[in-house]
């Protein structure tokens, strides 16, 4: 271990590797230059998995396999009774759905807007409050209430925090016009 101020002890020589052989590069295609013609690769001679043919054609039909003979169809029973058709609409989501009508304020608006007074807790705060928004349409409440709840209090964090840094701009910045028109040197 070396003293603060000496320099450090003398190392021994780099560990040799062994040299990488140069890879063939492809030559970029000059104009009027003439390339080979292209070739099909040569047809598959037999599948390693599977003991039949290739179908002459691409949409030949598949043959039955073997085993046993297939079951008869089932025969239809009494037809269905007729009612009320399902109504179509939009899949249920998981959890539960949320209650119609009821107010959920996931305070995403109040947290966008604390951005012009102080940016650095508007972030977490308008990141909660969309958390808040999806959970809420997924129906899982109780996520949604904490992250609105996490969401305000970034908010009043950002509502108590925002008008003392401004403050304090203001302050500074009335600060150095005093000094300058008084002559003062000012940084």
């Amino acid at each position: 271990m070396t003293q603060p101020g000496q320099p450090d002890p003398p190392r021994g020589p780099a560990p040799q590797r062994p040299p990488v052989p140069p890879r063939a590069r492809k030559e970029p295609v000059l104009e009027g230059e003439v390339l080979p013609p292209l070739q099909d690769p040569p047809p598959p001679t037999s599948r390693p998995y599977s003991s039949q043919p290739y179908a002459s054609q691409p949409y030949a039909t598949p043959q039955p396999a073997p085993g046993p003979p297939p079951r008869p169809a089932p025969q239809p029973g009494p037809a269905p009774q007729p009612g009320p058709a399902p109504q179509p609409g939009p899949a249920p989501q998981p959890g539960t759905a949320p209650p119609a009508g009821a107010p959920f304020s996931d305070n995403l608006g109040v947290a966008v807007a604390m951005f012009l007074l102080f940016p650095p807790f508007a972030l977490p705060a308008t990141i909660d409050a969309r958390r808040a928004r999806i959970a809420y349409r997924a129906g899982q409440l109780g996520v949604a209430q904490d992250n609105a709840k996490e969401s305000h209090r970034w908010t009043r964090a950002a509502l108590v925090a925002g008008p003392i840094c401004w403050a304090l701009v203001v302050c500074c910045g009335i600060g150095r016009w005093i000094l300058r028109s008084l002559g003062l040197p000012v940084p």
